[in-house]
């Protein structure tokens, strides 16, 4: 997989046009309001990075997202409060679309890989959770508050939408650099193109692990509940 910065007028209109077609038949669909500036900031100031897939087509953009550290300009919304970080050092993502869920997981691993690249001490997402939930397709990050208003966009039907704040730093970070590190990649001198290999496997793998994890963590505190009566299956 590549990951590639666009910064030729075609390719970021090319990303604009696949962003409002994916906003559309995602979930129950949803768009930017008529009055927000918020994605046209994003999509005119920030750096935008595209996923392709040089095995099948080289020139068909998959997926992509727009990236930019608060020295750039500011955050979509006051909270959370990362005031104690080198603005630079922390990097909002937004924008994020694709063609194919297996795009999507190249997305995010690439983005993972390029903030370790960039030394980001922090990664800022603002995923839906209302009307339907999309904060489970983050692993690394955690919520932080609560859902928030999203004041720039609504459903295709006038309905407002929640965005949960959710933050991967520290030890977190670190983890989740390494982990989309492991299978190797090879980056330009200026971080501007990157190339890893297909992650869908791999992701697959540790969402399958995690899922074991959560019933096994389960499984134990149901049995450590006070008065849980354990029954033995019938040989």
């Amino acid at each position: 997989m590549k990951l590639r910065y666009l910064c030729a007028q075609d390719e970021r209109r090319c990303f604009e046009a696949a962003l409002t077609q994916a906003r559309a038949k995602a979930g129950v669909g949803f768009m930017e309001k008529q009055r927000s500036r918020i994605g046209r900031v994003h999509l005119e100031a920030g750096d935008l990075y595209g996923v392709f897939d040089e095995t099948e087509d080289p020139g068909r953009m998959l997926a992509g997202f727009a990236i930019h550290a608060l020295d750039m300009f500011g955050q979509s919304y006051p909270k959370p409060d990362l005031t104690d970080l080198p603005p630079e050092a922390v990097l909002e993502v937004g924008e994020l679309w694709s063609c194919t869920p297996g795009a999507g997981v190249s997305a995010r691993w690439g983005c993972g890989i390029l903030a370790g690249l960039l030394r980001a001490q922090a990664l800022l997402i603002y995923p839906i959770t209302d009307p339907w939930d999309l904060t489970g397709a983050y692993p690394g990050f955690n919520k932080v508050g609560q859902p928030l208003l999203w004041p720039f966009a609504q459903t295709t039907e006038g309905l407002g939408i929640l965005v949960q704040p959710m933050v991967s730093r520290g030890a977190g970070l670190d983890a989740m650099v390494s982990m989309v590190s492991r299978g190797g990649f090879e980056a330009s001198t200026d971080n501007r193109v990157v190339q890893f290999p297909n992650p869908l496997l791999a992701a697959m793998g540790i969402r399958e692990a995690m899922r074991r994890a959560r019933r096994h963590d389960a499984q134990a505190a149901a049995s450590a509940a006070p008065g849980t009566v354990a029954v033995a299956a019938a040989g």
